[in-house]
């Protein structure tokens, strides 16, 4: 995979972080910082997030549709996409109580 070395990079942000990647809470490496070990992992992920971004702006801007990088960066899009409309859906079939999403067996 061409994201590889960026999802190595990111390991220990990701787990300290909760998995979530807030770009302007990320970029933030002034001031006081709550979280040492936090600060740490991305320090040490800084490097990698930013050599991606520039080769993903860089194959924007020229049009490069034909970039692997970015050909994998827009499925993985799509597939986190389609899997927060498959999780909502889900969870209103639950709070509808609908039959099949009680966790309890139906009748075939």
């Amino acid at each position: 995979s061409n994201w590889a070395n960026l999802v190595d990079a990111c390991q220990d942000y990701a787990q300290r972080s909760g998995w979530r990647f807030n770009r302007v809470e990320f970029m933030r490496l002034d001031g006081p910082q709550p979280n040492a070990a936090l600060h740490e992992a991305r320090l040490r992920a800084m490097p990698a997030v930013l050599e991606y971004g520039q080769r993903l702006q860089s194959a924007a801007e020229v049009g490069s549709s034909e970039s692997e990088l970015l050909q994998e960066f827009l499925c993985c899009q799509k597939l986190v996409s389609s899997e927060a409309v498959l999780n909502a859906i889900i969870s209103i079939c639950k709070a509808l109580e609908l039959p099949g999403f009680d966790g309890k067996a139906t009748a075939g």
